[in-house]
């Protein structure tokens, strides 16, 4: 892919962050070359099965379609994350993810990986809309609205503080919702900006996913509970819409399961909003793993 390149990395620092979010610094050669634009920039990890499994990683302009070519068995899980920082001074990334137990490479590597630890990154060295990053503030936007699940978090997270810094006059509201009470992470707020966080278990009490997000966008939008969109419905490829310039004085941004995402759409579409005013993605589908 043009513009982007391989680095390899080791663990340098570990945070435990809250119950379900564990914080990684990589540290490697050249990571101060990559582009980091906006907030939510992302790349892809590669996990490794064994330490000496990342080695055969295929490189080079063709590396992926060696890489699909490979046994199931022997080709390295891919996973997509956020960046939260580039620190340029030690040639190091900061990436949180969010742990699901033992369901998937990603979580399984975060729950057990400590400093030394070795992974690949294929990063961007020059980012562009759309392709590396999403979040793009159109200069019509009045009110901003984000939308998040844990996956979501950190570019949610992200996009909350680089906000805090700007002075646009802009209101924000985000809905996040995550998995423990302790998730819900202390965040710098600008003037105008409003977080509420919705956690599924709560004492004895234990929410389905999802329908916290759900009942608050209804409440917000003063409109009754939608028909949920489940994965079938939400069809076999992954929800990435991306909002353009001229779709009002609303923007919102979701990043969730993608049958949650398409339920979340629905109800902005339902209430009257432009679909060209929504950034969607699906980060996940429930049930299957997502590369």
């Amino acid at each position: 892919m043009d513009g982007y390149r391989f680095f390899d990395v080791s663990v340098l620092e570990r945070q435990c962050l809250s119950s379900s979010l564990r914080r990684f610094v990589l540290g490697g050669e050249a990571l101060d070359q990559i582009s980091h634009p906006a907030p939510d920039l992302y790349l892809k990890v590669f996990f490794p099965s064994t330490p000496s499994a990342l080695a055969g990683l295929p490189r080079g302009e063709d590396w992926y379609a060696r890489y699909l070519a490979q046994p199931s068995s022997q080709r390295l899980p891919m996973r997509t994350f956020t960046v939260r920082a580039v620190e340029p001074s030690r040639s190091a990334v900061v990436i949180d993810f969010a742990l699901h137990g033992d369901q998937g490479p990603a979580s399984c590597w975060a729950q057990r990986a400590g400093v030394g630890d070795a992974l690949v990154l294929y990063a961007p060295l020059q980012a562009r809309w759309g392709r590396g990053y999403t979040w793009r503030l159109p200069p019509e936007a009045e009110r901003i609205w984000l939308l998040a699940d844990e996956c979501g978090l950190p570019a949610a997270a992200a996009i909350i503080e680089s906000l805090s810094q700007m002075a646009s006059g802009v209101q924000l509201t985000a809905l996040l919702e995550v998995p423990e009470v302790d998730d819900q992470l202390q965040l710098p707020l600008g003037q105008g900006a409003e977080v509420y966080w919705y956690p599924r278990h709560l004492g004895r009490r234990q929410r389905a996913y999802g329908d916290a997000l759900q009942a608050a966008l209804a409440a917000s939008l003063g409109r009754p509970l939608p028909r949920v969109v489940d994965n079938r419905e939400a069809g076999e490829m992954p929800i990435w819409e991306l909002a353009v310039p001229g779709g009002g004085a609303d923007y919102v941004w979701m990043a969730a399961e993608a049958g949650l995402v398409s339920t979340l759409r629905r109800q902005w579409i339902d209430a009257g909003l432009a679909r060209q005013a929504i950034s969607c993605m699906g980060y996940w589908r429930r049930g299957r793993a997502q590369s």
